[in-house]
């Protein structure tokens, strides 16, 4: 048992002095949590030099953290020069914000000149949105000029709606002539819908003349589908002369 640890306290004297040799060192868990800025840091047992870097890094690490406005910025740390920039980078930020995204934006920190720009580019894309209906539509930022201008446009586009039947349509604006003229054109697509077979026909707004019109179209449409053995043929329709086996040609 002695002779085991004679060879176990060599063995670790060698070790020694191996590392000591090959100029390896133990890792500075100091040094480590100094330069992470986590766990205890002691900077009474750091070298001059080493707390000399020490602190130029955490200087650094403050001054981003203080031009990205972060919570952890420490501004008594900062040299003049340097509160000057952050105060010039926050600034540009700040006005960034308020002119592309007002949620972001502290109107309290502009100059006057730029609280003028940013209620301008409000003013435009309120314009817009009214003007385009892409987004929230505030009349009350409209100048009277826009205000009649943005007024027309919608009476305009709800005309439009109500005669294509795409997006909504608000009866109520129509004029009496604007109804006619929608009526007109309902109409209308309502007898080309009922003719070709697509999209919905509505047989009972169809006046006499119309209906006979639906009816041709609808007896000649068959006439074809049965001649080509489609299965929306229907004999019913046809007279016995528009009657033929399929694939023949009409008048062979």
């Amino acid at each position: 048992m002695k002779h085991a640890s004679v060879i176990a306290l060599t063995f670790l004297v060698v070790v020694g002095i191996a590392w000591g040799q090959s100029g390896f060192k133990a890792p500075n868990e100091n040094l480590e949590n100094c330069f992470e800025g986590i766990g205890p840091c002691s900077n009474a047992s750091l070298t001059s030099k080493q707390a000399m870097e020490i602190k130029r890094i955490r200087h650094d690490q403050n001054l981003w953290n203080c031009l990205n406005g972060d919570s952890t910025c420490e501004a008594a740390l900062l040299s003049p020069s340097e509160s000057k920039k952050v105060k010039q980078f926050q600034h540009a930020a700040n006005l960034f914000g308020c002119e592309t995204m007002p949620a972001f934006c502290n109107e309290s920190k502009l100059t006057p000149a730029e609280v003028e720009k940013v209620t301008q580019i409000k003013r435009s894309e309120n314009l817009s949105n009214c003007e385009t209906g892409s987004g929230l539509c505030d009349k009350s930022l409209l100048l009277p000029n826009q205000l009649s201008e943005v007024t027309a446009l919608q009476r305009e586009e709800n005309l439009l709606a109500c005669e294509t039947s795409e997006g909504a349509c608000d009866t109520s604006t129509l004029t009496p002539s604007q109804a006619r003229q929608v009526a007109d054109a309902g109409q209308y697509r309502n007898l080309v819908a009922c003719k070709s077979g697509d999209g919905y026909c509505d047989n009972s707004l169809l006046d006499p003349s119309e209906a006979k019109e639906v009816a041709e179209a609808n007896r000649r449409r068959d006439a074809v589908a049965c001649q080509a053995g489609d299965y929306s043929c229907d004999h019913s329709l046809l007279d016995a002369h528009e009657i033929s086996p399929k694939g023949s040609k009409p008048g062979s």
